[in-house]
């Protein structure tokens, strides 16, 4: 399915060539402020350790503090009405996730926000594989055992995510379109108490985000049955894909989810440009990439504001292909 004529596409190769000529007086201009960065989960889930080490890389490139403003809730929603509602200065900018970005907007009815009217793209900063865990009681031993074993218990079996329109959400009910299964989903604030629940067997399973997980897979704490990623994971070699576990439609779970920066509508070039070109240069930052591999989160390459939005508008499009087919809601 492919979007029309995609504004992002057009309007930031506008932007991309006009602050390329911008005086050098206008550029230096900004930031001379503090410069928030919300995050739509709570904090020490990984989204807010991604923003949170994005900041500590940023702060001596921009010269001013970068202050990660945590706004949980509501299927990130309320921090993407306090972007939309913040001045268009780039002082309020956010850490978007698929999520929010393209997953909510491709299958979410009655969505309170337009990822295309409401957001100007500005770069990507990072990509994540998950990991389908489960629980260590639970009686299957791979994927193919799961779906018999979720089909034989319809809507018995619980999985968790970190929040109503978090990717962990919308990958479970991509997953269970998929194959025909039923579960119950629970919400969370962060991936890290979705698997605090798996391991203490509150919680049956998710696919979840790897960085909270791998740790307490490798302690023998729950069990992987497969990564989402199209190959296998060079830090969890033993760990088959999702394709080799015989899952239909297993790539557009890959990337399970990646996080860029984004501001508000209408945000002028000047801003754009220079947040661009500062994340552009810590995505080369062998200690930035080093400490987000560590986290086991992949640094993106370096990206141009269009490079990003064709990014967004190719990821969109595969998921308003699923929402013609499926319908989400965030009640």
């Amino acid at each position: 399915m492919r979007l029309a004529k995609p504004l992002w596409t057009a309007g930031l190769l506008f932007l991309a060539g006009f602050a390329g000529v911008m005086h050098p007086a206008l550029a230096q201009e900004y930031p001379s402020r503090p410069i928030t960065l919300l995050v739509g989960f709570a904090a020490g889930s990984a989204t807010d350790s991604v923003a949170r080490l994005a900041g500590q890389h940023l702060t001596p490139k921009l010269k001013v503090p970068i202050l990660v403003d945590n706004k949980p809730g509501a299927g990130t929603i309320l921090s993407v009405q306090t972007l939309i509602k913040s001045p268009k200065d780039g002082y309020t900018l956010k850490l978007g996730t698929s999520g929010t970005l393209v997953q909510s907007p491709g299958v979410v009815k009655d969505l309170p926000y337009d990822v295309l009217r409401d957001f100007v793209p500005i770069v990507g900063v990072a990509r994540v594989g998950g990991v389908l865990v489960v629980r260590n009681s639970l009686p299957v031993s791979n994927v193919k055992e799961l779906i018999a074993y979720l089909k034989k218990n319809p809507g018995k079996v619980t999985y968790g995510s970190a929040g109503i329109g978090a990717a962990g959400h919308l990958n479970g009910e991509y997953f269970m379109f998929k194959t025909g299964t039923e579960m119950i989903h629970v919400p969370y604030k962060g991936a890290n108490q979705v698997s605090t629940d798996i391991v203490a067997e509150r919680l049956d399973l998710a696919l979840t985000n790897g960085a909270p997980a791998w740790p307490l897979i490798r302690a023998g704490k729950m069990r992987a049955l497969a990564v989402t990623t199209l190959s296998r994971m060079q830090s969890a070699a033993s760990v088959p894909t999702l394709i080799e576990s015989g899952f239909p439609g297993a790539e557009g779970l890959d990337p399970y989810t990646f996080y860029g920066i984004v501001g508000p509508a209408g945000l002028p070039p000047g801003p754009i440009a220079r947040i661009n070109q500062a994340v552009n240069e810590i995505l080369q930052d062998q200690d930035f990439v080093k400490k987000l591999a560590n986290m086991e989160f992949e640094a993106d390459a370096p990206n141009t504001p269009a490079d990003f939005a064709r990014f967004l508008a190719s990821q969109l499009a595969v998921w308003k292909e699923l929402g013609a087919r499926l319908t989400v809601t965030l009640n």
